[in-house]
């Protein structure tokens, strides 16, 4: 996936967890950390997450790919 791609859905993950000093330092690190996933990996795991993640706080990057390819 692109850089372009990556912040255009991640950007949407961090309003609605109400980030707000997100650094890009920060976000390149989870690009870097997702990058091998698909676009579309990522929205499925983030909508699912919104859905069912009751933790108040910003996922780590292996919770991200956890639900990305196929986990809980």
């Amino acid at each position: 996936m692109e850089l372009r791609e990556f912040n255009k859905v991640f950007r949407g993950f961090i309003v609605y967890y109400g980030i707000k000093g997100m650094t890009s330092k920060k976000i390149g690190i989870y690009y870097l950390g997702l990058r091998d996933l698909s676009i579309e990996q990522l929205r499925v795991a983030f909508s699912k997450m919104i859905k069912n993640r009751i933790e108040r706080e910003f996922p780590m990057i292996a919770e991200i790919r956890k639900v990305a390819l196929g986990g809980n």
